[in-house]
């Protein structure tokens, strides 16, 4: 089932709504709402709250504690036929202790977040019943955890700078109470807001690729705040937690204070610089999707070995830094060599357990400072341009769109400043987490055939 779409300028929407000094007041401080954007005649809907997810472990029956990030769609005539859309249904468990789901003890951290994303394969709904008030369906996704990647063949990783995860085919059951019918709120609001309640069945049959023997099954319950928008001003917008990392070493420095004795004197000199280089157009070129990054306070990692990172670090740095909710950036000084993975490398990408390494001669040479939003695109599960995916090992991936940032640049060399409305709809991370905002300009084209080729590696 298709939702039907009209386009129609922006302005005639704020027109519609607003007095004509707040449009003039909108218009001088954001000129670019004048253009023509889509409004789609579909209602978006938001969930968000925190689960209780229970599963069989070594020690007996482990409660976990996690959330649900959804977004769906519906029109008037659809609720009438009794279907609503899943653009999105996010769930992540943290602290799952990883052998007593592959029955192999990790290489790394014993816990990790378990995430689901759903399948964009096909379009997927749940049933509206109006007349009891729920929300019910499968949902056909897969489910990731960061053994998985350690499980993964190199040939099913892939080589390069953004390295696959394989993940395990899922489904998740779903029944959400409602209430009450969907319906526009009284008066001027235009959102129809609700606490709900959710039971949810995560179910995963045994997989040999990932040395899973036996049949996985999750209970999880939550309650949820349901957002469901009515008007045309609004929009779905995403956001991604984003946990710095950098590098921290001592610096000695001697003086000479006559009669041939020197002093020393000690510094703290931190990495870090390819932070805030790539954070301006990172936010600038994501906003054009609707997604934004929340940024934590810096960690720090006191080894001065990582300060030149070769690829044989590689796999030790990315396990000295895990956060269930958030994705890793690690910032080193320098490569080695310097060109190594084009100034950046991402694992795992598309899934929670998503890290990325990142050299501050990117910032150093600034050249690229759309290299972190680059490597942003890979953590939303898309891959370069004419890469093949999505593929049987990793169905969570996308080839992104060309003449976009997505596509590859080398080392040194720039990634278009454009973002399209693919990249977009294809993003995806089980911890995204959505929201309902003011309508905004979209992105720049929105294809392959609409956004040309890529440019030229240098």
């Amino acid at each position: 089932m298709k939702l039907q779409q009209r386009r129609i300028s922006f302005m005639q929407v704020v027109h519609r709504a607003c007095p004509p000094a707040l449009i003039l007041a909108v218009l001088v401080v954001y000129p670019g709402l004048a253009q023509p954007q889509e409004i789609r005649r579909a209602h978006d809907m938001v969930l968000n709250g925190e689960t209780r997810t229970y599963m069989e472990g070594q020690q007996g029956r482990e409660e976990l504690r996690g959330r649900v990030s959804g977004h769906l769609r519906f029109t008037a005539e659809s609720l009438e036929k009794g279907v609503v859309l899943v653009e999105a249904f996010n769930w992540v468990a943290f602290g799952v202790d990883q052998r007593s789901i592959t029955g192999i003890k990790p290489e790394g951290k014993p816990t990790s977040a378990l995430g689901f994303t759903v399948s964009t394969r096909e379009p997927q709904a749940l049933k509206y019943d109006e007349r009891k008030g729920t929300l019910s369906g499968e949902l056909q996704g897969q489910l990731s955890l960061d053994q998985f990647f350690e499980l993964t063949s190199p040939k099913d990783r892939g080589s390069g700078h953004d390295l696959d995860m394989r993940t395990l085919p899922a489904v998740l059951e779903v029944s959400i109470v409602l209430g009450s019918r969907l319906q526009p709120p009284k008066g001027e609001q235009g959102v129809d807001t609700r606490n709900v309640d959710a039971k949810m069945l995560i179910r995963a049959e045994p997989y040999k690729a990932l040395r899973l023997h036996r049949k996985l099954e999750l209970e999880s319950t939550g309650k949820f705040r349901l957002e469901a928008d009515w008007t045309l001003l609004l929009e779905t917008a995403r956001s991604l937690c984003i946990q710095p990392v950098r590098i921290g070493r001592f610096f000695i420095t001697w003086h000479e204070i006559g009669f041939g004795i020197r002093i020393p004197s000690f510094s703290l000199v931190y990495s870090g610089d390819g932070l805030n280089f790539g954070k301006p157009n990172a936010g600038s070129e994501w906003a054009k999707a609707d997604i934004t990054f929340v940024y934590r306070d810096w960690m720090t990692i006191f080894n001065s070995g990582y300060s030149t990172l070769s690829s044989g670090e590689k796999s030790a740095l990315r396990a000295e830094v895990n956060e269930d909710d958030c994705i890793e950036v690690f910032f080193v000084d320098r490569f080695d060599p310097q060109d190594m993975d084009g100034g950046g490398v991402t694992s795992s990408g598309g899934t929670e357990s998503s890290k990325v390494i990142s050299s501050d001669e990117n910032a150093d040479f600034g050249v690229d400072d759309t290299h972190l939003a680059h490597e942003l695109g890979h953590v939303l599960t898309l891959k370069h341009p004419g890469s093949g995916f999505p593929t049987a090992a990793s169905p969570h991936r996308v080839d992104g769109s060309s003449g976009t940032l997505i596509c590859p640049s080398g080392f040194n060399n720039d990634n278009p400043e454009v973002n399209s409305e693919w990249n977009e709809d294809n993003a995806a991370n089980p911890l995204l987490k959505f929201t309902l905002k003011i309508v905004s300009p979209g992105p720049d084209c929105e294809n392959d055939a609409d956004c040309g080729a890529c440019p030229a590696i240098p």
